[in-house]
């Protein structure tokens, strides 16, 4: 993908009318192209931070899971469940 925004780049980049650069990036990216198309127009810089962005949120999604995993975590799961009961049962 790198090096399909490396040629992309300077062709989008030379279009004046942002429109114009829109209606392009509409036919290759679809209703992310505005997005996809500030990270094009960045240039290899724009795809590293993208790539960074992702990483980081995966690493982050990760250690929250790992967290809700822990003994810890779970008995206070069972805590709850054994307090919503009483409520419920009355």
């Amino acid at each position: 993908m790198g090096g399909v925004i490396s040629q992309l780049g300077p062709k989008l980049s030379k279009m004046k009318d942002q429109q114009e650069q829109l209606r392009v990036t509409q036919l290759l990216f679809g209703s992310s192209n505005k997005k996809v198309l500030a990270m094009i127009l960045a240039g290899k810089s724009g795809w590293d931070s993208a790539i960074k962005s992702v990483s980081d949120h995966k690493a982050i999604t990760e250690a929250s899971a790992n967290s809700q995993n822990t003994f810890e975590a779970n008995m206070k799961k069972v805590h709850h469940t054994i307090q919503d009961l009483q409520v419920s049962l009355g």
